[in-house]
């Protein structure tokens, strides 16, 4: 037919929905966000000292969530699915641990050892859960 207007179907109009990422990817983007809000926060209202500046803090995150990453996947290919989420959640516990007893020692008022031991559990929170959870796709 000469001059029909073709019809347009819903899958012309509306775009496919996209993919949903991986708690793991998600908890890697994640923790930067967290740690430079926590910076700021303590900063900014608390007004506490903060000997790392806002690049190293959010970077540093970054780079951990990374870390953690791949550790977990090799973890997991090397040992299988369960024992090496277990091996990871035991390391990744240890490295929090060992990260705030290496605040106890630094310079800086008690206020600011404080910021310092909430900012790296605020990181620890998100990454943890993410690294270890069960059933989402990598």
């Amino acid at each position: 037919m000469a001059g029909a207007i073709p019809v347009q179907t819903q899958e012309d109009i509306v775009p496919p929905t996209p993919k949903p990422i991986g708690y793991r990817l998600a908890g890697v983007l994640l923790a930067p966000g967290v740690a430079a809000t926590m910076h700021l926060v303590l900063t900014g209202p608390f007004g506490l000292s903060m000997s790392p500046g806002l690049m190293t803090t959010t970077l540093a995150a970054l780079a951990i969530g990374l870390v953690g990453w791949i550790a977990v996947m090799l973890l997991e290919q090397g040992l299988g699915k369960d024992r090496g989420r277990k091996i990871w959640m035991a390391v990744a516990f240890g490295a929090l641990a060992a990260a705030i007893l290496a605040i106890i020692p630094t310079d800086g008022t008690t206020g600011a050892k404080w910021g310092l031991v909430a900012l790296c559990s605020a990181v620890a929170i998100v990454l943890i859960p993410t690294m270890a959870a069960r059933g989402q796709k990598d």
